[in-house]
């Protein structure tokens, strides 16, 4: 069952990602920050996953890095 929901995940990330690459954006945080959106979006949807894998260390790491790339974003608009 964890197999189906982790190739799930992977197939909704490369979707995204495949359509970055076609609209041709460069930048890696944009990258980055899909990435963790799916990640957010898909184990609050498929709250069986999220039940039987520990995910706090995951979780912690991802919003810390997704705060950082929005501070950064908005540092560079506001300066």
């Amino acid at each position: 069952m964890i197999e189906r929901d982790l190739m799930i995940l992977t197939a909704l990330m490369f979707i995204a990602i495949s359509m970055l690459v076609y609209v041709g954006e460069v930048r890696y945080d944009a990258y980055l920050a899909v990435t963790i959106l799916i990640y957010f979006i898909y184990t609050s949807v498929n709250y069986s996953f999220r039940s039987r894998v520990n995910l706090k260390v995951v979780d912690i790491a991802f919003i810390a890095l997704f705060i950082g790339i929005v501070s950064y974003r908005v540092y560079e608009i506001l300066r």
